[in-house]
């Protein structure tokens, strides 16, 4: 990865923003002979800059106020040719593109672990499942989970304990399912947060469902708001169940210069709050999944 002014690489996730194109010009001496015409220049010059500057300042404002009007009023059943291509080409053909109501996005085959690695995927146990690897973060996943027991159970009661290790090999068949301890479920909504704010300071062509599911942040941050859990974990006090099965989202961004004909799902659902992605896996609080 290469640098990039959040810290993380320029082809990570969020719209990707242009590098400093205003360049300070090398202080000049004038001769003794033009001092004073040098400086009435400079100055005339720098009047002259300001306004340039200024009015490039409003009219992007104008520009950006204009681009946020768009909505995801357009069809669902195409993308932008240019963004689908280069996407294809990315990836090989390996991810199809599908499409929802929010755009367009690649997904894993669930049939199976082999099948799902098989088509890209590795396994997210924090974010409850398989995801395609363009929006699986390894590194911040090998943080979260290395040498590390977070507590999991097999049944609501807590009496089978399932290890991490366990879950960690990714058989969702075999573990379709998994009672969460109050530390799984607050190291859970870490990640999601810490997640989220790696997605929104990155500049990416994918963006990762979860992290545009606003209900489901807010929740966690008001879990982590509480003091972290200490061992002894236990089982949490209205028992929650995370759920491996979901299919998870890996929504396109369209990168293409000019305003495409369907914008795309990060696009419209960073800039449009009323926008979200269905979730199925994430029910309010009165309901026992997270």
């Amino acid at each position: 990865m290469s640098p990039s002014l959040s810290g993380h690489d320029d082809e990570s996730l969020l719209p990707q923003g242009k590098p400093d194109e205003y360049h300070c010009c090398a202080n000049r001496q004038p001769s003794s002979t033009r001092a004073g015409w040098s400086r009435s220049r400079s100055l005339a010059l720098g009047i002259v800059a300001s306004l340039l500057v200024t009015g490039t300042f409003f009219s992007s404002l104008y520009f950006y106020s204009r681009k946020e009007t768009y909505t995801c009023t357009q069809k669902t059943d195409s993308t932008h040719p240019s963004a689908a291509n280069a996407l294809n080409q990315l990836f090989e053909d390996k991810y199809p593109i599908q499409y929802d109501p929010v755009g367009a996005y690649i997904a894993c085959p669930l049939d199976s672990a082999a099948a799902a690695r098989k088509g890209g995927c590795s396994y997210d146990l924090m974010i409850n499942g398989y995801i395609p690897d363009p929006c699986f973060d390894s590194e911040m996943h090998q943080d979260f989970t290395t040498n590390v027991e977070l507590g999991f159970w097999a049944d609501e009661a807590a009496t089978q304990p399932i290890s991490t290790a366990e879950l960690l090999e990714g058989d969702m068949i075999k573990h379709k399912t998994a009672w969460l301890s109050n530390y799984a479920h607050w190291q859970h909504c870490m990640y999601l947060i810490n997640g989220t704010h790696r997605a929104y300071s990155r500049m990416p062509t994918l963006f990762l469902d979860a992290y545009l599911d606003q209900p489901h942040i807010q929740h966690c941050f008001t879990v982590i708001a509480e003091p972290k859990p200490t061992l002894p974990y236990k089982k949490m006090e209205q028992p929650m169940e995370a759920v491996f099965i979901s299919e998870r989202r890996c929504y396109l961004r369209d990168l293409s210069p000019s305003v495409p004909e369907n914008p795309g799902a990060v696009n419209i659902a960073i800039t449009h709050a009323k926008v979200l992605p269905q979730l199925p896996d994430f029910v309010d609080e009165d309901d026992n999944r997270r």
